[in-house]
């Protein structure tokens, strides 16, 4: 009971020390906020320390803390044993103070079950609102994928044939050929938890799509399984030269491609095959091609100029640091978000820019293609984030619900979901088709820098902080923690915890991280995540009856360690092969390795 109580420590503090100064009392605030501090959370100190800087009226509306804890009540959550002692003690006591700020600024979400136990409590907590509501986890997540829709899926059901005949080096059946070029196909049924078909209106499978599909289905053949006992091969890309200008490092999903944006406001893309990148014809040339002769012999590589060969192209137009990119699905453009505030959309055939998208105040720090392309999410220091289109100049959608800066911004694999992370300290899942946050997710202690989801059930999130903490939790019902894993080498103070990057492999068994201090770590989850894909009731699992969490060391699979390159990106490709990437810094302190 005493810990559950000791949630309410952190939202009473504050708005005590907010009233205390709205009636000019500095002197009290002062005296109230040095007798008090010591009892706060640790994570909740350094909040505490910046609603100090606030001791005027003036003061109160220009802080973002302030703004931040007056803008909706804060929740927390108790069982219905402790907020009866809680009422009884008021009353008893006398203090119509408590009791009307206990009325008027926090929402209490009250259950009716035995009280949690002090693990899984201080595991939820952290959050700069509190707990999530129950309004906020209320709704029905179409959380599963429709395999016929997934574009990264292996078709083994639908083109066997396929793979069978293009591995034995021949080509398809006529029949089948046909099917992949554009006949229409065999129309697909939504497959178990999946959101309907026509939930959202998504583009249709081009010939150059459904092609694609199959060289995925050709490679997920040889995808190797990776666990204990069955090592991992990894392979980095280091930028040199590029000391504290790199901002962002990403892979193509089917790993021809790297991109990495800088401070000093570009783009550079890589070619990592031994086919380099070329730039379209100009128009003279492509004006002399006859249409009606060379149809036949007309192929994209046909149009590209062989004179504008090279292994990098470099793309500048943003006008202040680039910090997120995205590549479309088709590799035929990519996006790239800033802090001018503007994500820009550029072609892969012409390394130009197409369209300049406007609409968030301030900086803009990531920005993420849809699985199915065509639609794209951003997320910005102006606490939104916003759904887009190639087709529009307008967003579709603008998410609004984070208390500060989104970090962070992830797409759903089946595409009816958008997840973002924020400096408040919780991921959001909000549902495309009406707007809506279904999930807050709680947690962590300090700001999220990154997301990702499980590729085959998209019921699991996994997301990482600037402490290098990460959680994984079970959207399928309420908000529940079913893993915390930890670096346990990070004891010092001194050093940058931060994760930087992470993925679940493409079966969805391993989780690898990258962090700042020049590691990668890797846990099998596999049997963790299998024990909860058995049952088929999630409200009997939720946090309320969980009593503890396992121990991540039990699930901690390998450490690899770079010599100076902060890990800024970990990407797995088709087989199974994990890429890593970032940039050699001068300086950097491997303390694992020293």
């Amino acid at each position: 009971m005493k810990i559950e109580l000791s949630s309410l420590l952190f939202p009473v503090f504050c708005y005590f020390y907010i009233e205390l100064v709205k009636n000019d009392n500095r002197e009290g605030a002062s005296t109230f906020f040095n007798r008090f501090i010591d009892s706060q959370f640790p994570f909740h100190v350094q909040d505490c320390k910046e609603l100090l800087t606030a001791q005027t009226k003036d003061q109160l509306k220009q802080s973002p803390i302030v703004r931040s804890l007056t803008s909706e009540k804060y929740a927390v959550t108790l069982s219905s044993e402790t907020n009866s002692y809680l009422l009884k003690q008021i009353n008893d006591s006398s203090v119509v103070n408590l009791m009307n700020l206990l009325k008027s600024k926090l929402n209490i979400n009250v259950y009716n079950a035995k009280i949690r136990s002090s693990e899984i409590i201080e595991a939820s907590l952290g959050s700069l609102g509190g707990d999530s509501t129950h309004s906020s986890q209320a709704a029905k997540v179409y959380y599963g994928i429709n395999k016929e829709l997934d574009p990264s899926f292996d078709d083994d059901e639908a083109e066997p044939e396929a793979v069978e005949a293009t591995e034995a080096g021949k080509k398809p059946r006529k029949k089948l050929r046909k099917e992949l070029a554009g006949s229409t196909p065999k129309k697909p049924k939504s497959t178990h938890l999946a959101p309907p078909l026509d939930r959202i209106p998504l583009p249709e499978l081009k010939g150059s799509d459904r092609m694609e599909r199959l060289e995925a289905s050709r490679d997920s053949v040889k995808r190797v399984k990776i666990g204990f006992n069955k090592p991992v091969c990894a392979y980095c890309y280091t930028l040199h030269n590029t000391t504290n200008t790199l901002t962002e490092m990403t892979i193509c999903d089917d790993s021809t491609l790297l991109a990495a944006s800088f401070e000093s406001s570009i783009v550079r893309i890589w070619s990592l095959t031994d086919q380099p990148l070329k730039e379209m014809k100009s128009y003279q040339e492509l004006s002399q091609i006859d249409l009606d002769d060379d149809a036949s012999a007309l192929t994209l590589d046909s149009l590209l100029d062989d004179k504008t060969a090279s292994d990098t192209k470099t793309m500048s137009g943003h006008r202040s640091a680039v910090y997120g990119n995205s590549f479309s699905p088709d590799k035929a453009s990519i996006l790239t978000a800033s802090a001018d505030a503007t994500v820009r959309l550029w072609s892969l055939y012409t390394y130009s820019n197409l369209v300049v998208f406007r609409g968030h105040i301030g900086p803009v720090w990531d920005v993420k293609f849809s699985s199915h392309g065509h639609y794209f999410a951003s997320a910005g220091e102006d606490k939104s984030v916003r759904l887009w289109t190639q087709e529009h100049i307008q967003p579709l959608r603008i998410f609004c619900g984070h208390l500060s800066a989104v970090e962070c911004v992830c797409y759903h694999p089946n595409s009816n979901y958008v997840l973002s992370g924020s400096t408040d300290r919780t991921v959001r899942l909000w549902d495309v088709l009406n707007g809506e946050c279904v999930r807050v997710l709680t947690g962590h202690k300090s700001p999220i820098t990154c997301i990702a989801v499980h590729p085959t059930t998209g019921r699991f999130i996994v997301s990482g902080d600037e402490d290098g903490l990460i959680l994984i939790h079970d959207i399928s019902f309420s908000n529940q923690i079913i893993a915390m894993l930890k670096d346990e080498d990070l004891n010092e103070s001194n050093v940058c915890k931060s994760v930087f990057s992470i993925s679940f492999d493409r079966n969805g068994s391993v989780i690898v991280a990258g962090y700042a201090n020049c590691v990668i770590k890797l846990w099998d989850v596999s049997k963790l995540l299998a024990s909860f894909l058995d049952t088929d009731a999630p409200v009997l699992q939720s946090s309320l009856n969980q009593s503890s969490l396992p121990e991540s060391s039990s699930y901690f699979l390998n450490t690899y360690h770079t010599k100076a390159t902060p890990v800024k990106c970990v990407h797995f490709t088709r087989k199974n092969l994990l890429l890593v990437g970032g940039n050699y810094q001068v300086g950097s302190i491997n303390i694992i390795s020293q």
